[in-house]
């Protein structure tokens, strides 16, 4: 009960707050509210959730409201077992949106670093095989949860992904790492993606060939190893496997079919998708 009065408590101070298009006055305690929104930030509340937790860490992220040190201090609080890993492993329950928006928060901090600098080398591949290690873990594929709005991992995930890999601390070896980690999320033979995951994971994956650290012969072979996944000749998994992998290389080669030099990528793309 009290925690349903703290919840509708802090919805009252965010609405009041969005209705003030975001701007702060002397009665706003920021770091105090911050840390409530971390306190609800899986919130099975839509609106609360989605529409004035996430959406005012995003706008004051943006007019620069948090300074280094409290967006710093909020992270630690994104990355622990309470938040990322909360139930880590559960599957079809409600523990999944603390994860997902938890994730959500991450590329906030990344975009205030790629202004301000304030993360080091070490934090930011830390960051990095955390989220990479969270996308290993989790089981919860589902992307929109009727009455209580998006789960998404796989979607946050990916764009969580995409400003860790515009970092200037991750180079050839972690750009490798992530798009291993997109392939395996990819290939799954447990669910069909249906909420525009293909297109999340290949802004991502756009984000790491445009780093130009790859080699162009090295990404066509990573393309083409969508072909070699094994297949179990059992139905559903292996259309849910199948569908997945089309989705996400038809993505891949429109949107890299307008780019320069992409002959080589789209001829490997059609040619992965023939053999499958």
């Amino acid at each position: 009960m009290l925690d349903k009065i703290n919840s509708d408590l802090l919805k009252e101070k965010l609405i009041k707050i969005k209705m003030d298009n975001y701007v702060i006055n002397d009665s706003v305690n920021i770091s105090e509210i911050a840390l409530e929104m971390m306190e609800y930030i899986g919130s099975v509340d839509f609106e609360l959730r989605d529409e004035l937790i996430y959406s005012t860490f995003l706008k004051w992220t943006i007019n620069n409201v948090f300074t280094s040190e409290q967006m710093y201090k909020l992270l630690k609080i994104s990355l622990d077992e309470e938040h990322l890993f909360y139930k880590i492993g559960e599957k079809d329950t409600d523990s999944v949106f603390t994860r997902t928006f938890s994730l959500l928060f991450i590329p906030l901090v990344l975009y205030l670093d790629s202004n301000t600098s304030f993360l080091t080398k070490e934090e930011t591949i830390a960051i990095k095989d955390k989220v990479i290690k969270y996308l290993d873990l989790e089981k919860d594929t589902r992307g929109y949860v009727v009455d209580k709005g998006w789960a998404h991992s796989t979607a946050h995930a990916a764009d969580t992904l995409d400003e860790i890999a515009k970092s200037q601390y991750i180079n050839y070896d972690e750009l490798l790492e992530i798009l291993h980690a997109i392939k395996t999320r990819v290939c799954i033979n447990n669910y069909t993606y249906i909420n525009k995951e293909d297109d999340r994971m290949v802004t991502a994956i756009m984000t790491v060939f445009s780093r130009n650290l790859i080699d162009d012969n090295e990404i066509v072979e990573w393309i083409k190893g969508f072909g070699n996944i094994e297949k179990t000749g059992k139905y559903p998994e292996e259309h849910h496997l199948i569908v997945n992998i089309r989705n996400l290389l038809r993505s891949l080669y429109f949107e890299m079919l307008y780019q320069k030099s992409s002959k080589i990528f789209t001829k490997a793309i059609l040619e992965t998708l023939q053999n499958l």
